[in-house]
């Protein structure tokens, strides 16, 4: 079963955010489940564009793009919840994330010294650090080496964080749902 959970199109930017659930089960999943989440995805785009010939391919860097079509596009899943992000001529990057009780023992990792100084450590912030970090990194199709020190979130607010890689600040978008973490790109 594939049940759509979030849809956000915005025809002004030609930016089409889908969230999904999908209980559908493969082949020996836990042998290979890269290779299934990539089918599920797969499947949900071949419907969603009405194209049974519609192909994902990877660039060298392994970002996901569509074969003989003009949209970026980024996915992502955690557990059975998949996210995908289109948009013409512009940077993608989504990361959808169940909420996980024990976040905060992987801090040392993905939040440094600025962060720490500057926002509340609360699940809801470490999910939504880690998260706009994960979006950033696919946005930038991977040219992201350390989260910690490369990534800086400067500002969260109710629905929106601002990121500094370098001497660049990108905007996310972010939704916390019952049991979920979306975010992405502007």
């Amino acid at each position: 079963m594939v049940q759509e959970l979030i849809r956000i199109s915005n025809k002004a930017n030609n930016q089409l955010v889908i969230v999904f659930f999908s209980d559908v089960e493969g082949v020996s999943v836990q042998k290979n489940k890269g290779l299934h989440q990539r089918r599920v995805v797969l499947e949900f785009l071949k419907r969603e564009f009405n194209d049974e010939k519609l192909t994902i391919v990877r660039n060298r860097d392994g970002a996901p793009s569509l074969l003989n079509r003009g949209e970026e596009l980024s996915i992502s899943h955690s557990g059975n919840i998949y996210a995908l992000q289109l948009r013409n001529n512009f940077p993608v990057g989504i990361d959808v994330q169940c909420y996980k009780k024990d976040i905060g023992k992987g801090t040392f990792y993905f939040v440094n010294e600025q962060e720490q100084n500057s926002f509340e450590m609360s699940t809801e912030n470490l999910h939504v650090i880690w998260s706009v970090k994960e979006a950033v990194y696919k946005m930038l199709k991977g040219k992201v080496e350390r989260y910690r020190e490369d990534l800086t979130i400067v500002s969260i607010d109710k629905s929106r964080a601002l990121v500094c890689h370098k001497t660049e600040v990108y905007e996310f978008h972010y939704q916390l749902e019952q049991d979920f973490i979306l975010v992405y790109a502007s």
